[in-house]
């Protein structure tokens, strides 16, 4: 039997939450800093950051 006509259409697990803004928490500061600075060399750090030294970067922010 095929279907002739729809009232409703559902999608699964739709929503629309924001994305979270960066965590604050020192752990994942300190974290984020370590990657950079592992992944990246200085010449890259500094096309990157603009600077090779990455002690004071921040994690980017989203929603701001």
């Amino acid at each position: 039997m095929a279907l002739q006509r729809t009232d409703f259409i559902h999608f699964d697990n739709f929503d629309l939450n924001p994305p979270p803004d960066f965590c604050d928490n020192p752990a994942t500061v300190k974290a984020f800093r370590n990657y950079s600075q592992n992944k990246y060399p200085p010449e890259q750090l500094l096309d990157r950051f603009g600077f090779d030294d990455v002690s004071h970067v921040r994690p980017p922010m989203f929603n701001r």
